[in-house]
């Protein structure tokens, strides 16, 4: 089985999820392409990057129980969710993980989203959660609310106003030191491959 995971604002409907599901397909893979809490517009609470509860929830499914052998493949969020993930008790299922362009270190990369030259990157980010969270927002209460969210023009604002007080954290800089996976990497317990490319927005 591989288990494909999204990035931020992306979900399973994603191009490039597509695409690597098209591919496990052809290689005589089944394949579960998992859609991040509240990412599909269905869910009841938002994700973060350190939120590996979603991927764990997902492979203790009875549905998956056939499976002898897990890959995981994550992109951008995703690859960062699926390191963190491998840092973890993991099911002795997951045999590797693949990392597709991610974050390793998240104060930098939004730094760099937030920053002049990635502002079409960020305005389209910032649409997608958006709409993400109003969804999420009908259903629950959350930090802000959904008109509120709407007129949030950086990452680290988002992080700030909703992202730090709903899931615990004590500001956008706590949660990025806590969730950053590049200072755990030493702890993975499965073989990953990371794959960067050189001219990544992140």
């Amino acid at each position: 089985l591989l288990v494909i995971v999204h990035g931020l604002s992306g979900n399973e409907r994603s191009h490039y999820v597509a695409r690597a599901a098209w591919a496990a397909e052809h290689a005589g893979l089944a394949c579960l392409r998992l859609n991040l809490r509240g990412a599909d517009g269905r869910g009841e609470d938002l994700y973060h990057a350190g939120l590996t509860a979603d991927l764990h929830g997902a492979l203790a499914s009875p549905r998956l129980a056939r499976f002898a052998a897990v890959y995981i493949l994550g992109y951008s969020l995703g690859g960062h969710l699926a390191l963190r993930f491998g840092t973890e008790v993991v099911d002795p299922r997951v045999r590797r993980i693949g990392a597709i362009c991610p974050p390793l270190d998240l104060e930098p990369c939004i730094i760099a989203i937030d920053g002049p030259e990635l502002l079409l990157y960020r305005v389209n980010i910032l649409r997608c959660l958006s709409a993400q969270y109003a969804t999420v927002a009908s259903r629950r209460n959350l930090p802000v609310t959904a008109a509120q969210a709407r007129e949030i023009t950086s990452m680290r604002e988002w992080d700030t106003r909703i992202l730090a007080p709903r899931h615990g954290f004590t500001s956008a800089e706590d949660y990025y030191e806590r969730a950053s996976v590049g200072p755990r990497l030493h702890l993975l317990r499965v073989p990953a491959v990371l794959v960067a490319a050189e001219h990544d927005p992140m």
